[in-house]
């Protein structure tokens, strides 16, 4: 009995039709991550974790000294000095659950603004025994986690929003975009109420209905009552199928990127390339030598990267 090691012509065809098509795909899935991104296509309704018939979240009657509650809840302001500004929410929040915090009146008497996180403790056993500041009065504590935000970000008429993960990640974004996560550690296997430190230049806060804005969200991604749909279809559909579609390369085709020799090298010095280790941030595209490590370009965040050996006690990386 023989071996015919040959290919039929069909599967010929048919593998020279997959390579012409690859590159076709790999558009295609471009075009759907746009799409997501900016709002055009489902996400999955599980991130929202059933948060939608939820009552809206308030603040609750324990709060710091300093802190006047108005409007059925919704707002808190400090009255005086820049501390006892502690508040938590009336009821506790959902994993993946969004808290909106919109800044109402923001200061430029003092310095730092909001620190916010969560707690595992009923701010009901707190009264009376709330210290000045959540960072690190109650931070130090059991069961409390927060942080301070970034000055930059505390504008009036700003809306934050953040929450937290399964993992115990807290998520955190300014106006609609996710900014990354703010911080991590957070014990989630018990109940979680939202903790706000109303500190510094930050002097009225309002908690938003997280329906209210789904909604608002919605609508801007309507022109007119109207799906945009079409208009990035029209957009950006022929500009992809502009582009030149080729069979990929081959692998021996491909020719190795040697990086350029250092701009500098004192008499004496030898350096050797230290590649990459293959463990790295999601983000991270490593070349063919693992020499040259880049992010890609509409991320911000999973760029880290390590060494693949151990590096030696005196040894320099350049």
């Amino acid at each position: 009995m023989g071996f015919n090691g040959s290919t039929s012509p069909q599967q010929r065809c048919h593998c020279a039709v997959d390579d012409l098509l690859a590159p076709l795909r790999s558009k295609m899935k471009v075009l759907k991550k746009i799409k997501r991104r900016i709002g055009l296509t489902p996400r999955n309704s599980g991130n929202n974790g059933g948060t939608n018939n939820l009552p809206p979240v308030l603040f609750h009657q324990v709060h710091g000294d300093n802190i006047r509650i108005s409007r059925d809840g919704a707002v808190a302001r400090r009255a005086e000095s820049f501390c006892k500004g502690v508040t938590f929410t009336n009821r506790p929040i959902k994993i993946s659950e969004k808290v909106y915090v919109k800044f109402l009146d923001v200061s430029n008497n003092w310095s730092g603004v909001i620190r916010f996180g969560f707690t595992c403790n009923d701010p009901s056993n707190l009264r009376h025994a709330l210290p000045k500041y959540a960072c690190p009065d109650l931070t130090n504590k059991a069961g409390y986690w927060a942080k301070a935000l970034a000055e930059r970000f505390c504008e009036r008429d700003t809306v934050l929003f953040y929450y937290v993960t399964h993992a115990g990640d807290v998520h955190f974004g300014i106006n609609g975009e996710e900014k990354g996560i703010f911080f991590s550690g957070v014990e989630t296997r018990g109940q979680l109420w939202a903790m706000i430190d109303v500190y510094g230049n930050s002097t009225a806060i309002e908690l938003l209905d997280a329906r209210h804005q789904l909604n608002n969200s919605r609508r801007s991604a309507q022109v007119g009552g109207g799906d945009v749909s079409p208009d990035v279809d029209r957009l950006i559909i022929p500009t992809m199928a502009a582009l030149s579609v080729q069979p990929s390369p081959r692998i021996e085709d491909v020719t190795e990127q040697v990086p350029p020799p250092p701009r500098f090298q004192q008499p004496g010095s030898h350096f050797s390339p230290l590649p990459f280790h293959r463990t790295r941030g999601r983000n991270v595209r490593l070349s063919n030598d693992r020499c040259i490590a880049s992010r890609i370009d509409t991320e911000f965040c999973q760029g880290y990267v390590f060494t693949a050996r151990p590096v030696q006690l005196g040894e320099r990386i350049v």
